[in-house]
């Protein structure tokens, strides 16, 4: 995602830089114009696909992992080496902790989307 997320940007800066080229600089090449929009096309379709790649992932875990939990679980209680109750009580805690996990995970990965900004940020400082 971080890869994605800087190929975007980069396009996107380029975008801009030939935009203003093709404005006010007289530089009427419609071609480098169209490519760099290409590039930062494709750069946010990539960052999207991950993106929902990541969401997907999330919700399937989100709701196999308490399945998973339970499946094993009436096992344990069939062969009488848990009781019903501890059965009850896990599904339980973990319908509602893995979506609280997920949510933790996602405010991480919101908080590394910084990353890039930060370091061009940086960048231009040194320079």
């Amino acid at each position: 995602m971080k890869d994605a997320r800087q190929i975007k940007r980069s396009a996107y800066s380029e975008h801009i830089h030939r935009v203003k080229e093709f404005l006010k600089e007289d530089i009427n090449n419609v071609n480098l114009v169209r490519d760099s929009l290409r590039k930062w096309i494709n750069g946010i379709s990539n960052q999207i696909k991950w993106d929902r790649v990541y969401w997907s992932s999330a919700l399937a875990y989100t709701y196999v992992t308490p399945l998973l939990l339970s499946g094993l679980g009436i096992y344990r209680v069939r062969v009488n080496k848990m009781s019903l109750g501890s059965l009850i009580g896990i599904v339980y805690t973990s319908l509602n902790a893995y979506p609280s996990l997920i949510n933790a995970l996602w405010g991480i990965c919101l908080l590394a989307q910084n990353v890039v900004p930060i370091r061009r940020i940086e960048e231009l400082i040194e320079a």
